[in-house]
């Protein structure tokens, strides 16, 4: 868990804690983001001015949170809006605080305040390197910030990862590259958790890693992440032709194969 500041304007900060416990302030947000807020359809309410913002207001997010907030702002950003962290924020605290005017004002349970308190030491990041087909460094890069690689890795893992078809997960890589990910020791423990199950040699943590990463690209690109890099070798090893014989034996060569494969 980490801390994070955003603009509000004026009045807002007061008014939305003043319907909700110290204690939960943060946890009702992070749960409002993750579970409920949807971009509206008028995406220029992103693009009123920060000029009469008032000082950052602090929160306590995890990398779960982080990762949805960087998801909204890329796509209003990618729809031709202005927007940035504190503009959909502000937005975010606006409607929740017009959900809490029409519910009433939060009450706080016996175990909210222990519970908050302990999510904030609860994380155990861990750095961990394993091995995926050469390419997929490339893949994750085009589809996911790296700041954000880490973050997105581990949610997809903790809310949505379900072991994919064994054929894919026992595909090693013929041509290897290293990557490090860190994660939460929980998203690690999950993996671990499932290769107990199945009890298969070929089936490991790094196995699972991969079917892990190969899904959560096929998602973001909305294709086969075997099919990308397969693509991808394709293209490196045309233009390497190109570059040692010239562009038209590369054409030749693949006529040649357009004709073997063509039936």
């Amino acid at each position: 868990m980490k801390q994070v500041s955003f603009s509000l304007f004026p009045g807002q900060e007061s008014k939305y804690k003043s319907l909700i416990p110290a204690s939960l302030q943060s946890k009702m947000l992070r749960n409002y983001i993750l579970n409920e807020y949807k971009l509206p359809e008028d995406l220029t309410v992103y693009d009123k001015a920060d000029k009469q913002v008032e000082k950052p207001t602090k929160f306590h997010f995890d990398d779960t949170t982080n990762t949805k907030l960087n998801d909204l702002v890329r796509e209003v950003k990618g729809k031709g809006y202005a927007a940035n962290r504190s503009s959909i924020v502000r937005h975010i605290i606006e409607e929740l605080t017009n959900k809490l005017l029409e519910e009433g004002p939060v009450e706080i349970e016996e175990d909210d305040i222990s519970t908050e308190k302990d999510s904030l030491t609860e994380r155990k990041p861990i750095r961990l390197n394993f091995y995926f087909q050469r390419g997929t460094k490339d893949l994750l890069d085009k589809y996911i910030p790296f700041r954000d690689r880490n973050a997105t890795i581990e949610s997809f893992i903790l809310n949505e990862y379900e072991m994919g078809e064994m054929s894919v997960i026992k595909d090693a890589p013929t041509d290897r590259e290293q990557i490090c990910i860190r994660a939460d020791e929980k998203a690690f423990d999950k993996l671990d958790t499932i290769a107990n199950k199945i009890n298969d040699s070929d089936v490991t943590r790094t196995a699972l890693m991969r079917d892990v990463v190969h899904q959560l690209i096929s998602k973001l690109a909305n294709s086969d992440s075997r099919l990308l890099l397969s693509e991808k070798k394709l293209n490196d090893s045309i233009s390497e032709i190109v570059n040692v014989s010239g562009a038209q034996e590369a054409v030749k060569m693949l006529e040649s194969y357009i004709e073997k494969y063509k039936d």
